[in-house]
């Protein structure tokens, strides 16, 4: 999936079972990845792999504001019985030159209530992107 605001591109992947609410991939639970905020040359990068209840899915969305970038993971669907693994990662490029404050929240419903869940932070990090080079 792909989001293009002004200059800056957003795109995010999922691998696992959290592609779609009857994922079928992954399911055996594996070793829970950290939630991490990286640079990778110039493209802002976030990576975390979870397990978490089958029947769930995830999707990734951004805000930005002046140099505050919020990452939003939102979860949805009522959660099965059996337990899934999900890789999730997003990257964001065309960022300009300066320190940015970087925060990612898992938001959504809640796995086995189906109600709204209270936003968690999972990371927090200050970035310094060093802006775009030239060719």
């Amino acid at each position: 999936m792909s989001f293009r605001v002004n200059e800056v591109t957003f795109n995010y992947t999922i691998a696992g079972c959290g592609e779609t609410i009857n994922g079928t991939a992954t399911r055996a639970p594996q070793e829970d990845k950290t939630a991490m905020i990286d640079l990778n040359g110039t493209s802002l990068v976030y990576e975390r792999g979870v397990n978490h209840l089958c029947c769930r899915k995830v999707e990734v969305n951004y805000t930005m504001d002046n140099q505050i970038i919020n990452i939003y993971e939102k979860w949805s669907g009522l959660g099965c019985r059996c337990e899934c693994y999900t890789d999730i990662k997003a990257i964001i490029n065309g960022l300009s030159q300066g320190e940015y404050v970087v925060n990612v929240y898992e938001t959504g419903i809640e796995p086995e209530t189906n109600e709204t869940m209270t936003p968690r932070l999972l990371v927090t990090q200050i970035v310094q992107h060093p802006g775009l080079t030239s060719p």
